[in-house]
C-alpha cells in the first residue's frame, strides 16, 4: 500500500507498530476521550449507522457498537485494527472493520451511513486543503441526506497564547505557503517522531471546508484547555479554545 500522498511522518505513524501497542496507555488520561464521546452520546442519542474515520484502537468503534449502533471502523493502520478487533472480541460486539485511506471511501456506496465521525485530530493530519475538502465531500456522499457528521480540530489561535506558539503562528503566517500552507506545523520529536505533521486550523478554515464539502454546521463545541468541557461564551473564546469540535449536517 503506497502512503506517497501522506507527510512521511504520519506514514510511519500509520506503520508503527509501537505507536499502535503504545496508544491507549500514552493517552490513558486524555479528558478530550471521555469529553468527545459523550458529545457523540449526546449527538446520536438513538443507534443508527455509524462510521468512525480514523477509529485509532477502537475507543468509539467499540462503544457505539455496546450501544447497539451499526458500526463500521476505518484505518489505514493495520496494527490499529488488530487491536480494534480484539476489543470488539473481548467485549462481545461485532463492528465492520476496514484498512482503508480516508482519501478514497469509494468502498462505500451513497447514503451508506447516518452519522460519520473523524476524531482526535484525524483530519489534521491530512496533508494538503484540497485532500481535505475531497475526504469532507466524500462523507457527505456516504452520508445519508439529512446525516450528521462530527470531526475533532486543533485552533490555530491558541497558539498566541504561548511564546513557542506566538513564534509559530509568526514563521506559518510569513512561511507558510514556501513550505506547503499557512497552519501545516511539524512537532520536532512526537512520540520518537520526528517532524510529525498535523494541520491546524482557523475557525474560519473549518466554517469554509464544511461549506466547501456541501454540509451546513450544525454546532460547533468551543474546547476549553483541558478539553474535559465546553470553553462558556466569553471575551477572545476563539483563541482561548484549545480545539473545535464541529457537528454539521449533510442537507436533505
Amino acid at each position: 500500500m503506497t502512503l506517497d500522498h501522506l507527510a512521511p511522518s504520519v506514514a510511519h505513524y500509520i506503520e508503527s507498530a509501537t505507536i499502535a501497542e503504545s496508544y491507549d496507555d500514552f493517552f490513558a488520561h486524555t479528558k478530550l476521550f471521555l469529553y468527545d464521546t459523550a458529545i457523540l452520546d449526546k449527538l446520536l442519542p438513538q443507534p443508527c449507522r455509524l462510521i468512525d474515520l480514523g477509529s485509532g484502537t477502537g475507543r468509539h468503534v467499540v462503544h457505539f457498537a455496546r450501544r447497539g449502533f451499526a458500526v463500521t471502523g476505518v484505518a489505514l493502520s493495520q496494527h490499529m485494527l488488530i487491536l480494534t478487533a480484539a476489543k470488539c472480541n473481548a467485549n462481545g460486539v461485532r463492528a465492520d472493520l476496514h484498512q482503508l485511506d480516508l482519501a478514497d471511501l469509494s468502498h462505500f456506496p451513497d447514503g451508506s451511513f447516518d452519522a460519520a465521525a473523524c476524531m482526535f485530530s484525524t483530519i489534521g493530519m491530512m496533508r494538503g486543503h484540497s485532500s481535505r475538502v475531497h475526504f469532507v465531500r466524500d462523507v457527505h456522499r456516504i452520508l445519508r441526506p439529512g446525516g450528521l457528521f462530527v470531526f475533532h480540530a486543533h485552533n490555530r489561535r491558541h497558539n498566541i497564547l504561548s511564546s513557542e506558539g506566538r513564534l509559530w503562528m509568526l514563521k506559518t503566517l510569513l512561511f507558510g505557503w514556501m513550505t506547503g500552507e499557512i497552519g501545516d506545523r511539524r512537532m520536532h520529536d512526537y512520540r520518537g517522531i520526528p517532524d510529525m505533521f498535523l494541520h491546524v486550523f482557523s475557525l474560519g478554515e473549518l466554517r469554509r471546508l464544511v461549506a466547501a464539502g456541501g454540509m451546513s454546521i450544525e454546532r460547533i463545541f468551543y474546547l476549553n484547555e483541558l478539553r474535559d468541557d465546553e470553553l462558556p461564551p466569553c471575551i477572545g473564546r476563539s483563541i482561548r479554545a484549545n480545539g473545535f469540535i464541529v457537528a454539521c449536517r449533510r442537507g436533505a
